[in-house]
C-alpha cells in the first residue's frame, strides 16, 4: 500500500532536504542496526514459574536485566 501511495507524495514548499545536515541533526537520526533477534519461548512453562526462579539464572540474571521484555 505504501509504494501505491509512493508517487503521490509531495515535497513541502519550505523544505529544507537541500541545507547541509546540522551535527545535532546527524546525531539524532544516526541508525543502529541489529544483527541478531533471538526469541525465547518457554513451552508448556508458566512465566510466574521462570521470573525470579533460582533454577533460570542465566534468564533472570542475564537476558532480562540485558533489555528484554516479558510479561
Amino acid at each position: 500500500m505504501l509504494t501505491a501511495c509512493a508517487p503521490f507524495q509531495t515535497k513541502a514548499v519550505n523544505d529544507d532536504s537541500t541545507r547541509p545536515p546540522h551535527q545535532a541533526d546527524i546525531a539524532s537520526n544516526a541508525h543502529h542496526t541489529l544483527k541478531s533477534v533471538f526469541v525465547i519461548v518457554m513451552e508448556n512453562h508458566n512465566w510466574a514459574d521462570i521470573k525470579g526462579s533460582p533454577s533460570a539464572p542465566y534468564i533472570n540474571h542475564v537476558l532480562l536485566p540485558a533489555g528484554s521484555h516479558a510479561e
